[in-house]
């Protein structure tokens, strides 16, 4: 792909962060992907900000994920989490959030705010700093997700307790209409990766096993 060589062009002309951004952007062509890749590449480098690195890592197509990782491999500085997947984590653990929620779940009626970080959906579909910060990217840091041990476990744990009550109103359930279409949203995008699991019990349960065509729109499906 023609992007990669002047992402590396751009990476190797620059004497930090700023100066490889800067590169890549003047190049031309798809600037933007382009100093997305460059910027992955800068960030393993020159360690910059999480936040900024796992921003510029999901604008890559998986193609050129897969490139920048074996480039990163070929310098010794491979990013351990480069969709920064721990966000989650530290959002379930402040405050005990994540219990909080499996608890309202397991009494079947949300009341507190905490789905963004705890049934995720694919970005773009809220306009709020939260929803843009825990959205996913797409299907493969949605795998990445369920990749997560105990991000996996509390996923799996919490979708339990929402089925716990099947003979209610998912509207009831989730405290919202709004939220019981982003629990659709998500349920979808987790099915889609990790087919004839409980996340279609749920769609089954609650949709009459209808998926979110949103969700499955923006896939590709």
């Amino acid at each position: 792909q023609n992007t990669v060589p002047q992402a590396l062009l751009a990476f190797l002309e620059g004497a930090n962060f700023e100066g490889v951004i800067r590169s890549a952007v003047s190049i031309g062509g798809d600037s933007d992907t382009i100093a997305a890749m460059a910027g992955g590449i800068a960030q393993a480098f020159y360690v910059i900000p999480k936040k900024l690195s796992s921003y510029c890592y999901a604008l890559l197509t998986p193609e050129l994920r897969g490139v920048l990782n074996d480039f990163e491999d070929l310098l010794g500085c491979r990013e351990a989490d480069p969709f920064n997947i721990e966000r989650f984590i530290e959002a379930q653990n402040t405050s005990n959030t994540y219990r909080q929620a499996l608890v309202e779940m397991r009494q079947g009626h949300k009341q507190t705010h905490w789905i963004w970080f705890i049934f995720p959906q694919l970005k773009g579909f809220g306009h709020s700093a939260y929803s843009q910060y825990y959205g996913l990217a797409d299907t493969d840091e949605a795998r990445t997700y369920l990749a997560h041990p105990l991000l996996n476990e509390r996923l799996r744990e919490i979708t339990k307790a929402v089925l716990l009550h099947g003979n209610m109103d998912v509207k009831r359930v989730m405290g919202s209409s709004i939220d019981a279409v982003k629990l659709k949203s998500s349920m979808t995008l987790f099915d889609v990766v990790c087919p004839n699991d409980i996340f279609e019990e749920v769609l089954k349960t609650f949709y009459g096993g209808e998926r979110d065509s949103l969700t499955l729109n923006k896939i590709g499906l």
